[in-house]
């Protein structure tokens, strides 16, 4: 699969993804597409379930592979250190943190962040209710012809954002400590 092979592969994945995508989506819509009558306005008449589902699942398939494709890219970078080490989800989680060794040294090391790590949770969450109410909105758009209205669920989406206030607040909390160094 991609994730094993090179980002070449990930790429040919990809462009197979839309390429299907044109060919099976886009004839089969217009061949669901009722045509109007000569005089009469047009009624909206919604496609097979069977369309509507094809059409949210190549959604999800498309964002899967980019993922993939991104995991796999980061998965062959190097951090750019002298060892050249792989990039790792647990150094991005981390933060340097000064720590004095049982010599009395103080030393800079990588330790982990619980707000980096709070971050990355209410960013899944976030993703995965965005994704569940954008397949909502495709299900009702192509059912009905008409989009839903969304807004009660503009607040609910600012208030999940609160899930990064502990990473902004330690981010500001940092930018003071070397304004407070310089």
């Amino acid at each position: 699969m991609c994730w094993k092979n090179s980002l070449g592969d990930c790429r040919r994945i990809l462009r197979v993804i839309v390429m299907l995508i044109g060919i099976l989506v886009v004839p089969s819509a217009a061949a669901a597409a009722p045509l109007p009558a000569a005089n009469s306005p047009a009624a909206y008449q919604a496609p097979a379930g069977w369309f509507i589902y094809v059409v949210i699942l190549l959604v999800y398939a498309t964002i899967a592979a980019a993922v993939v494709a991104v995991v796999n890219t980061l998965a062959k970078s190097s951090t750019g250190s002298a060892t050249s080490a792989p990039w790792r989800l647990s150094d991005a989680l981390s933060e340097e943190g000064d720590v004095t060794d049982a010599s009395g040294v103080k030393r800079t090391v990588m330790v982990a962040s619980s707000s980096r790590t709070i971050a990355l949770f209410g960013m899944i969450v976030i993703m995965a209710l965005f994704l569940g109410v954008g397949s909502i909105v495709l299900w009702t758009l192509a059912s009905t012809g008409k989009a839903p209205d969304l807004n009660g669920v503009l607040q609910y989406f600012l208030a999940g954002a609160g899930l990064f206030i502990p990473y902004s607040i330690n981010q500001i909390r940092a930018g003071f400590e070397s304004i407070g160094k310089s």
